[in-house]
């Protein structure tokens, strides 16, 4: 019997859809027909994996713009969620309907915000597995996470906190996540639902979280089908396809000591004002840099970088952060892996989703700082000087398995579903 073809529905930046690539690509060497739907500023990078890649209808709207707040107030980012909900389920729907008659059931995986697979597990009865990155996509009542400058009093006894929770998701949350999703769900015929982020969106079948338990220490009310397995670190085994030979780069590195590497996520735009403060704060102290982002405009204005400052719209951090002495980030999880894997001290200046969340599990680990607002360049030279993190770092370093281990893992695990 042939292999169970396999439909990837993805949403989000290049963190979110770069694991689910290379994924895939492990689930096509095992003899799977695989299939994956991404924004189609992804494309490219998916088809260079060799995974077949069929835009989503997501990329009309304008970019997004999130900013934290203590409620859910992100509603250009929930509209794509809602577009790529309906989009998602009409794109499974058309490839179920065209598989020749006798061909097997496929498996859908999808990430967190990819709700088309969980809807199509409902209406189309397909097997579904969720894909989770960071922790915070499980919502747990019993160790809530900060939503912005929202967070549980630590006084909070916890057999209260549940109700609390509930109550929060249900008066601040589910008025934005479930009102378009309803509404589709009552075209399709199926009943309103409530918990959108706490319940209905992880799967029945099998939830994966891709990150370790001394990250994200499961909760006794997480999803019960859930598997937590590792980082995995997704460019680790593609820097070969991923990124050309870059001599500039390696002259650069070897020219003088290791520098301070600075990427802004994939998903913000407007950075001008990031790249002002590492310029000026590697100036200040003595420091080499490197610049990572796709807008060169937004450095420096587009003008000439001094000689110990270099810019690149793209490099696997797995080859660039062992050879750097700090990376400054926004707190998204797929750049700290790649930092936790190389020991390579972190500043985090969180501003949107699970940032939050995230930087408060590194600094509890003592290998990252957390900055809030404009002017951490005093932050960055406390980091820099601070033994402890980076022994910290060594240390959490030795235990990271590699990425293609991680990957196969959740390989076998996606076809065990099928096989049930």
């Amino acid at each position: 019997m042939s292999a169970a073809p396999i439909y990837i529905l993805t949403f989000g930046s290049l963190g979110d859809v770069l694991p689910l690539a290379t994924l895939g690509g492990e689930l096509a060497r095992r003899g799977h027909a695989v299939t994956l739907w991404c924004g189609r500023l992804h494309l490219p990078m998916v088809e260079r994996l060799g995974v077949r890649a069929l835009p989503l209808d997501t990329d009309a709207l304008p970019p997004m713009r999130v900013q934290a707040s203590p409620v859910f107030k992100t509603p250009q980012m929930w509209r794509r969620v809602e577009q790529g909900l309906q989009a998602g389920y009409a794109a499974v729907a058309a490839a179920l309907a065209a598989l020749p008659v006798g061909s097997p059931q496929p498996i859908v995986v999808a990430s967190t915000f990819a709700l088309a697979g969980r809807l199509a597990q409902e209406k189309l009865g397909l097997k579904l597995a969720t894909v989770h990155l960071s922790p915070m996509c499980m919502v747990s009542f019993l160790d809530m996470p900060p939503v912005g400058d929202l967070v549980m009093p630590t006084w909070m006894p916890r057999a209260l906190r549940p109700g609390l929770g509930r109550g929060m998701e249900r008066l601040l949350f589910d008025p934005v996540t479930a009102r378009g999703l309803n509404a589709l769900r009552a075209e399709l015929g199926l009943a309103p639902v409530r918990h959108v982020l706490s319940r209905w969106m992880h799967s029945p079948d099998l939830v994966l979280g891709l990150f370790p338990a001394w990250f994200g220490d499961p909760q006794p009310d997480w999803p019960t089908a859930t598997q937590v397995l590792d980082f995995p670190l997704a460019d680790a085994a593609e820097d070969a396809v991923l990124a050309e030979a870059d001599p500039g780069l390696e002259a650069f590195l070897q020219a003088g000591a290791p520098p301070v590497v600075f990427y802004p996520g994939s998903a913000k735009r407007d950075t001008a004002a990031f790249f002002e403060e590492a310029l000026r704060s590697c100036a200040a102290l003595g420091r080499r840099a490197v610049l990572l982002t796709r807008y060169r405009e937004h450095i420096a204005g587009g003008a000439e970088l001094p000689a110990w400052a270099l810019h690149r719209a793209y490099v696997p951090l797995s080859g660039l952060l062992p050879r750097s002495a700090a990376l400054v980030h926004c707190g998204g999880v797929g750049t700290l892996a790649q930092a936790v894997a190389a020991g390579c001290p972190q500043l985090l200046l969180p501003y949107t989703f699970d940032h939050f969340d995230n930087a408060r599990r590194l600094q509890r680990l003592n290998v990252a700082r957390v900055h809030r607002g404009g002017g951490w360049g005093a932050a960055l030279a406390q980091l820099l000087g601070d033994a402890s993190v980076r022994v910290a770092c060594q240390a959490r370093a030795a235990g990271v398995p590699e990425g293609a281990s991680v990957r196969a893992r959740a390989a076998s695990a996606i076809q065990a579903l099928a096989a049930r």
